[in-house]
C-alpha cells in the first residue's frame, strides 16, 4: 500500500473543504483508500475530502488537517456505510469488494 507524505501544514480550524487542494498534493492525486488516480477515474470532481475519524463521532476533529484524507466518491460513500454498519453492529459486507465491483 502506498504511503502518503503530509508535506503541507495548513492551520487547523478552517472549514474542512478548504483543505482540498493541499490534500490533493499530499495524497499525490490518488484516493487514500483504493489508490486510484484522478486521471484514471473521472477527474478531480469525483474526489472529495474524507474524515478518517468520522465527524459524527469525533466533532472536535472535523477541522483537523491530520484527520482528513483525499478519496474518490465510491470509497467515501463506502466508508460512510462502513461507519454506519459498525455503529449498528451490521458490518456484513466487504469494503474492498464493494468498491472494486462498483467500478
Amino acid at each position: 500500500m502506498a504511503t502518503f507524505a503530509r508535506r503541507r501544514k495548513p492551520p487547523d480550524g478552517k472549514p474542512y473543504a478548504s483543505y482540498r487542494d493541499c490534500l490533493r498534493l499530499d495524497f499525490s492525486f490518488r484516493c487514500a483508500h483504493c489508490l486510484i488516480d484522478e486521471a484514471d477515474y473521472q477527474g478531480p470532481d469525483s474526489f472529495e475530502v474524507d474524515h478518517f475519524q468520522p465527524k459524527s463521532r469525533f466533532p472536535s476533529l472535523e477541522r483537523t488537517y491530520a484527520n482528513l484524507h483525499y478519496c474518490c466518491l465510491l470509497c467515501n460513500r463506502a466508508s460512510d456505510s462502513l461507519t454506519r454498519a459498525r455503529r449498528t453492529g451490521k458490518s456484513t459486507w466487504n469494503f474492498r469488494r464493494m468498491v472494486l465491483f462498483a467500478r
